[in-house]
């Protein structure tokens, strides 16, 4: 539950806590964090429309398996 309502547990159990678990440590985000606040409006919708043409579907793997992969296609053929 807690996932799905993006919570932390603890939070979600006691009230005590970050309602919301931190975010990733990835070193593109803090930079982009930074930035986020002197951006202007049109700046931040191209980013973020940019971002969801490039992400991955929420349900497929960060990687593909090996049946899904160019050179695999190819021995199929």
């Amino acid at each position: 539950m807690a996932t799905r309502l993006n919570v932390c547990v603890e939070w979600l159990y006691t009230g005590r806590g970050p309602k919301n678990p931190p975010l990733a440590n990835d070193e593109q985000l803090e930079p982009l964090l930074s930035l986020w606040p002197r951006l202007d409006d049109e700046i931040k919708r191209d980013l973020v429309g940019a971002a969801r043409l490039r992400a991955k579907p929420a349900d497929q793997p960060p990687f593909p398996s090996n049946e899904e992969t160019p050179a695999a296609r190819k021995k199929v053929s």
